[in-house]
């Protein structure tokens, strides 16, 4: 028996430098729809963060077709100056079609990091990078995918 009965995934929370440009790729680029955006600061933050005076800006986003939320923080705390060690998260967007995604993601400029790649017959896959250096796998599940 599980010590908590978790009910669903809610969201991922990513540190970012720029949120302008986190926007344009989150929102603009992926089609993701903002459900928030406040300014962040007080009592609870600080409690949370465990020092005094943080504040920032956050913004959620909701990954179309599902609940799943995509949390963008800036200004709470320190971002590393080294893209692509920002985290070791890696999170995965589901498209229905891989190879369609990767041309219109390249034909909008953002560069995927490969072309395609097929696993036999469970996925097609493939890596972009967002504004601040995380990697971002788009899942196609094929006929042999168990999730």
């Amino acid at each position: 028996m599980p010590v908590v009965d978790i009910t669903r995934f809610d969201h991922v929370s990513l540190h970012v430098r720029d949120m302008e440009a986190s926007l344009r790729f989150y929102r603009d680029a992926l089609g993701m729809q903002v459900i928030f955006e406040e300014a962040i600061a007080g009592a609870n933050l600080d409690a949370v963060m465990k020092r005094g005076g943080a504040s920032g800006r956050m913004v959620g986003l909701r990954v179309p077709g599902g609940d799943a939320m995509i949390e963008l923080i800036q200004g709470v705390r320190k971002v590393n100056d080294d893209p692509g060690t920002l985290d070791s998260l890696i999170f995965s967007l589901r498209v229905a079609d891989a190879d369609a995604a990767h041309a219109k993601l390249t034909a909008a400029g953002i560069a995927p990091q490969q072309p395609v790649q097929q696993f036999g017959d469970t996925v097609k896959l493939f890596f972009v990078v967002d504004p601040d250096g995380r990697r971002i796998e788009f899942l196609e599940a094929l006929a042999g995918a168990k999730h």
